[in-house]
């Protein structure tokens, strides 16, 4: 699997969720934003596949 990048609103970590008929998403842990639910298309890709932001300081002292 992918690796994921983190989340680009609160820096926190991401995780792939399954969800009913064959279908994943990508959320973030904490804040809980994320690609909606796919099955034809990778929400993986989706998530990853954005400029790379500078995580706000809050974050980083998580």
């Amino acid at each position: 699997m992918d690796e994921l990048k983190p989340c680009p609103f609160c820096g926190g970590d991401a995780e792939v969720i399954e969800g009913g008929h064959d279908s994943l998403k990508v959320r973030c842990a904490f804040c809980h934003i994320g690609t909606p639910a796919m099955t034809e298309e990778d929400p993986i890709e989706m998530w990853n596949s954005r400029e790379d932001v500078t995580v706000p300081k809050q974050a980083e002292n998580r």
